[in-house]
């Protein structure tokens, strides 16, 4: 999205109003989204991120179940913004419990690539250092794309987040690696760019001496880019 356009400007403030609500920071959340919904009233996403902060904290276990328990009644684009509302609120009221990473399991069956459900998934298996567990729901994430250039925009996206968030180069490589390859299918649909996956897999395999593989992947990827 292009932040300079006057349109991404005015959902700017949405974008960080969920940010900060997904991250657990309340009092921020709800000051930054009662902004969002002036600029952008019709927003759906700000007016579900709003209905997630207006519960009575004395009864948010029964907001919860009733969001859940009613979310069956619906069909799945519904009973995700429902189950994200319960979601959101376990995150500010039990993020420790074991229903909140179950709520959001039950949001990415319904849409694996739902963004807020996916960056507190991610946080929370990070914080327990499940390494293993966010590797392998990052490959199912990418295994799902529609066609092989958003799967190697999703791979390459990936292997940024385990270089530069969670400082694992053996992983990163993987991810660029296989960036590199769904590029390099035959058919392949256009993507972003090769350059950074390929800069990553280079700096990983030159570390080893590898660099028989390193041509390799060069060349099975230069007749598709």
């Amino acid at each position: 999205m292009e932040l300079k356009s006057p349109a991404a400007s005015a959902e700017l403030p949405g974008i960080v109003g969920e940010a900060l609500l997904d991250s657990g920071q309340r009092e921020k959340a709800t000051a930054v989204l009662e902004r969002a919904v002036e600029r952008t009233p019709e927003s759906t996403r700000v007016k579900d991120a709003i209905a997630a902060l207006q519960y009575d904290p004395e009864f948010w276990i029964d907001e919860v179940e009733r969001l859940t328990n009613d979310s069956t009644k619906f069909d799945d684009a519904t009973a995700t913004r429902m189950l994200l509302r319960a979601a959101r609120i376990l995150r500010l009221e039990a993020a420790d419990d074991p229903s909140f990473e179950k709520t959001l399991r039950a949001i990415l069956a319904k849409d694996l690539q739902e963004p807020s459900a996916n960056v507190m998934l991610e946080a929370l298996l990070a914080a327990a250092q499940r390494w293993d567990d966010i590797e392998a729901h990052h490959e199912a994430r990418a295994e799902a794309s529609a066609n092989s250039g958003e799967r190697a925009d999703r791979y390459r996206m990936f292997a940024l987040v385990w270089l530069q968030r969670f400082k694992d180069r053996e992983r990163a490589a993987r991810f660029a690696e296989k960036a590199l390859a769904a590029v390099a299918q035959n058919g392949a649909q256009t993507t972003r760019s090769v350059v950074a996956p390929y800069a990553m897999l280079t700096a990983h395999l030159g570390e080893r001496g590898d660099w028989q593989r390193v041509v390799a992947v060069a060349e099975a990827g230069l007749a598709h880019v």
